[in-house]
């Protein structure tokens, strides 16, 4: 009993961590592109969706060690699954619309589908061996090569992010970037302590009540690890941080998908015997992301109706994971 009121209190205690971390970054992570001259897309991705993504990777090393890899499968699919609909639900409806209609972004979303159902379609003959987890994390490299390339790494006119502001002195613009760098690597370690508390927690109630696992990783934990970018998300697109959202979240699902499943895969095989219990979160990975790359195509942005209709995914992904499943 005590042990579950003190994971309780780590819950608890690790959700107030991420209120606090996400708006330390965000509050800095903008004056930080803006001197660097970076898109705060790409610096979205390099800071949250990376530093977000490090406790999921240490229960994943943590999980294949075990020999129970497909907890971190489970947590993956589920995961995606979330920001794919309630996610970028919220942020369209906070936002009152969300903004897609940069190139980089567009191409970005399409690799971010791809990543998400890689390991489903490769898992199609009942395994994900280390050959295929090599495949996997090459993919996470080549992205990032290309992501990082100087014509997509530099921020361009089109995020209007220092028109019409008056120059500061080189000198006070130094001490202004390391002093939101400071803040910014605070906030990234707060937000990965918070995180790896949530996840750890999450395992813990896992275990103690004897659930599936790869129900569990589908339905609890990716939700519940999800929760620092559903926070993130809501806090950027009240501001209007249309970039900074997109590439945190896209960001997540392409190192999840790629580099976290690798990474596991690679240390121990991920073998499903039994699809049965993946059926529904397979079935929804591919709805949900068909409707997230239609949505893209419609126009410029996510409408509110748009937005509604993939918080409606969720909820009857959700619905049918608990009354229906196989």
């Amino acid at each position: 009993m005590d042990s579950i009121l003190f994971q309780i209190a780590i819950f608890l205690g690790s959700i107030a961590l991420v209120v606090l971390a996400a708006r330390l970054i965000i509050d800095h992570i903008i004056k930080v592109a803006q001197y660097l001259k970076w898109r705060q897309f790409v610096l979205a991705f390099l800071v949250m969706s990376l530093g977000s993504a490090l406790p999921n990777l240490s229960v994943g090393i943590s999980s294949a060690l075990k020999g129970v890899p497909e907890l971190s499968l489970g947590n993956v699919m589920g995961n995606n699954v979330v920001i794919f609909t309630i996610v970028i639900a919220i942020a369209v409806l906070v936002s009152n619309g969300l903004s897609i209609e940069s190139r980089l972004v567009r191409k970005s979303a399409l690799f971010a589908v791809v990543a998400a159902l890689l390991p489903i379609l490769l898992l199609w003959d009942g395994r994900l061996g280390r050959g295929d987890a090599i495949a996997l994390i090459a993919l996470f490299i080549l992205y990032n090569l290309w992501l990082f390339s100087k014509r997509h790494f530099i921020a361009g006119i089109m995020e209007g992010e220092t028109e019409g502001k008056p120059r500061k002195s080189p000198l006070h613009g130094f001490k202004s970037f390391l002093k939101s760098s400071g803040s910014v690597a605070v906030g990234v370690v707060c937000l990965i302590i918070a995180s790896e508390g949530i996840v750890r927690s999450a395992y813990f109630f896992e275990t103690t009540f004897a659930i599936p696992l790869v129900i569990v990783g589908v339905l609890i934990t990716g939700f519940i690890t999800a929760l620092p970018e559903l926070y993130f998300t809501t806090l950027a697109s009240r501001r209007g941080n249309n970039w900074i959202v997109l590439g945190q979240v896209l960001g997540e699902v392409v190192v999840l998908s790629t580099l976290v499943i690798g990474v596991v895969a690679l240390i121990h095989p991920i073998e499903i015997e039994d699809f049965s219990p993946l059926v529904v979160a397979r079935f929804f990975l591919f709805l949900s992301a068909a409707f997230f790359l239609l949505f893209m195509g419609t126009g410029k942005r996510f409408s509110k109706k748009e937005g509604l209709i993939l918080a409606a995914i969720y909820l009857a992904f959700v619905a049918t994971e608990i009354f229906f499943q196989p």
